[in-house]
């Protein structure tokens, strides 16, 4: 039968059986019956969102403190997943199968080469899978976030190293593109392997250089959502300065050519195969070779 008034008021106190009798009800109000347009008008008029199972109500609740920080320690380790994820992209479809043909006849880049390009790669993937690790474990047993930050501190100053090389890397993919058709044949067929989701070498290769800072946009977040009397506030806090010195020294190291990669990064993602106008490449190129040359 049809629900009354009395009935739409019951069924928000007991939520027992709340699919079957939402989806009931909401076929009801496909009915071709009209009085089910007049049963819906009034002060109780109901909205398809009241009755569906995955809005149960249109009011949510605030969001309480501990579930803002929880959610804040999430984001933490999912970016880091999505990060380490990617790491191991540029290692198994860029770096492994041009390192393992040098020596070859089958070589296309040489060994300087290939270390111009990949600068402390492995040593990277290597401390980011162990920290990812290290941030799982202290979820899973409520501990500190900011203690495993610290704990790795001293290994983030790799990154430092990859912010030295960052330059001369994406300088080296340039040229070589340029006289090297094997490695440009090679690039295009990396961009075609469903792993890489269409995204190119200099695509990865400047992720190390944005996690660092993307660190600090996480840890304010979690500072924000931590109480100052919290254990934890003073040991987030730390790790968030730690993180903003090394930040502010990669940003010094990578300078322009960073910033400039970093406006191809975004734009690429806003206008698809940017790299077909190559404008952007050539003025790259542009300042590269003024920088190589002068």
């Amino acid at each position: 039968g049809r629900m009354s008034g009395q009935d739409l008021i019951s069924f928000h106190e007991d939520p027992e059986d709340h699919h079957r009798r939402s989806s009931t009800y909401i076929l009801s109000l496909y009915d071709s019956d009209n009085r089910d347009h007049h049963e819906l008008r009034g002060d109780r008029r109901a909205s398809l969102l009241d009755f569906d199972p995955i809005f149960p109500s249109i009011e949510q609740k605030p969001e309480t403190s501990s579930e803002l920080k929880a959610k804040a320690m999430q984001e933490i380790i999912d970016t880091e997943k999505s990060y380490v994820a990617a790491l191991h992209v540029l290692q198994e479809v860029f770096l492994i199968p041009l390192r393992n043909r040098i020596n070859t006849k089958n070589q296309i880049i040489s060994e300087e080469e290939v270390k111009a390009i990949f600068p402390f790669v492995d040593v990277i993937i290597s401390l980011n899978e162990t920290f990812l690790q290290a941030l799982q474990d202290t979820l899973s047993r409520e501990g500190s976030i900011g203690d495993v930050f610290m704990q790795h501190k001293d290994y983030f100053k790799v990154y430092l190293d990859y912010g030295n090389m960052y330059n001369k890397s994406i300088e080296t993919v340039m040229k070589l593109r340029k006289k090297n058709s094997n490695f440009d044949t090679f690039l295009e067929e990396c961009r075609k392997n469903t792993k890489t989701q269409r995204l190119q070498l200099p695509d990865y290769l400047i992720q190390p250089i944005q996690r660092i800072p993307r660190y600090e946009l996480l840890l304010q977040n979690l500072l924000k959502h931590t109480s100052p009397t919290d254990v934890d506030y003073d040991r987030v806090n730390f790790a968030l300065i730690k993180m903003k010195e090394i930040s502010a020294n990669i940003n010094a190291r990578t300078g322009e050519i960073g910033n400039f990669a970093s406006v191809v990064d975004v734009l690429e993602r806003i206008v698809p195969k940017l790299d077909d106008l190559a404008l952007p490449h050539s003025e790259l190129n542009f300042q590269v070779e003024n920088r190589v040359e002068g």
